[in-house]
């Protein structure tokens, strides 16, 4: 988590309130989007308009109760990563077991290598379960590449479907041309997630901490002078974990505290509930960190998503270390047991 705010945007099966889906237009008036800075241009629907964006790398468009997600990388990345970076954040959306509806289809998108895909799970709403659908594509440019996600109900896939393809159809590089989508047949499946071997470990020069199965270290993402780490799980779907470092005369567990507390608010623009108080632990060797836990929430597409997050503070010989954690509400107990686990490793 680059600390990409595009993390912030998107993730039990839900506390949710579903603003959809009485859709009253079916016809698809193109209303051309141009990206400022030459990235992509997209075909939308009619009077689909940019919301105000919060993250330079993350676009969210609006309209008739729906929304439409693009996040944006830079560099090379294939359409199956792309793909995933979307699929991982569905799970995280309040979609923790999403599964295809039928096999991924490998594309040419204008041109350009493309995937698309629709997965659906259900979700919590009250004491009542929906069934939600995440139709979600990617496309790799010449420059960089995007996923672009849509979560909607049955109703709304029913009647909505082909305008939001029609849409993701559109994609291409900044003064493309629209041409024939080609299907290149079926992707291959999606590879089930090995969680037995021997334990990993991340590895840094003021802490090292043992993975238990599952976890292991996001190699990719982008960290710096405090954030030293990411860590990401195969087995608890939708969960990571951040690891900070800090050093300094004046740090202490009240700063380093209110520095967490900070970073879960932007998290969860939607709110947040203490689950848990601090409460100190012991590790095996003999740190005495402070545990709590929260609940967050924020928007993903147009719904309240609720998640979970353990947060600790610790001083070790060499630096005060900061961990958060985020899982949905469903992983939220599963997520907690190996936080902890990977805590009191700490070494």
């Amino acid at each position: 988590m680059r600390e990409k705010s595009g993390f912030t945007l998107i993730w039990k099966s839900l506390l949710a309130v579903i603003v959809m889906l009485l859709m009253f237009s079916t016809g698809y008036a193109a209303n051309t989007f141009e990206e400022s800075k030459g990235r992509f241009s997209i075909d939308l629907p009619k009077d689909w308009k940019l919301e105000p964006q919060t993250d330079q790398s993350t676009y969210v468009f609006k309209g008739n109760g729906n929304s439409i997600i693009i996040q944006y990388f830079t560099g090379a990345k294939t359409s199956e990563q792309l793909f995933q970076e979307g699929l991982n954040i569905l799970r995280l959306s309040g979609l923790p077991n999403a599964k295809t509806t039928k096999a991924d289809r490998n594309l040419k998108v204008n041109d350009n290598p493309a995937k698309w895909g629709i997965y659906k799970d259900t979700m919590l709403y009250g004491n009542v379960k929906v069934l939600l659908y995440g139709l979600l594509g990617s496309v790799s440019l010449k420059e960089g590449g995007l996923y672009y996600l849509v979560i909607v109900n049955e109703k709304t896939l029913k009647r909505k479907q082909k305008i939001f393809e029609k849409s993701f159809q559109s994609i291409r590089s900044a003064g493309g041309t629209v041409t024939k989508t080609v299907d290149e047949g079926a992707a291959a499946p999606e590879t089930a997630k090995a969680i037995t071997g021997e334990p990993a470990e991340f590895k840094h020069k003021y802490i090292t901490l043992s993975l238990p199965a599952g976890w292991s270290v996001k190699e990719d993402a982008a960290t710096g002078k405090e954030l030293i780490g990411w860590l990401e799980s195969k087995s608890i779907p939708g969960a990571t974990i951040i690891v900070y470092s800090f050093r300094g005369a004046f740090i202490n567990y009240t700063n380093i505290r209110v520095r967490g507390l900070k970073r879960i608010a932007a998290d969860y623009p939607k709110g947040q509930k203490q689950l848990k108080k601090p409460k100190t632990i012991r590790t095996e060797k003999g740190y005495k960190p402070k545990v709590e836990l929260w609940q967050g929430f924020l928007d993903s597409g147009g719904t309240t998503v609720a998640l979970q997050s353990p947060m600790a503070v610790m001083k070790t010989r060499k630096s005060w270390i900061l961990m958060i954690g985020y899982a949905p509400d469903a992983s939220g107990v599963s997520l907690e047991e190996d936080f902890l686990k990977i805590l009191k490793s700490a070494k």
